[in-house]
């Protein structure tokens, strides 16, 4: 998202977070912090929206 926006990392940060409580995944700002192994297919698949929507 930062190559694509002039938006600062706090702002990404803030707006990723918005869209992941909106796809109803729990404790978003863990999930951030996650590496990709340490998720769920499922999870992966609604963070991948959450980007595309972002």
């Amino acid at each position: 998202m930062k190559v694509h926006t002039s938006m600062s990392t706090q702002e990404i940060e803030k707006t990723l977070i918005e869209y992941m409580d909106y796809l109803s995944l729990k404790d978003p700002k863990r999930i951030l912090k996650s590496y990709p192994y340490m998720l769920s297919g499922g999870m992966l698949q609604r963070l991948m929206i959450a980007l595309a929507l972002a």
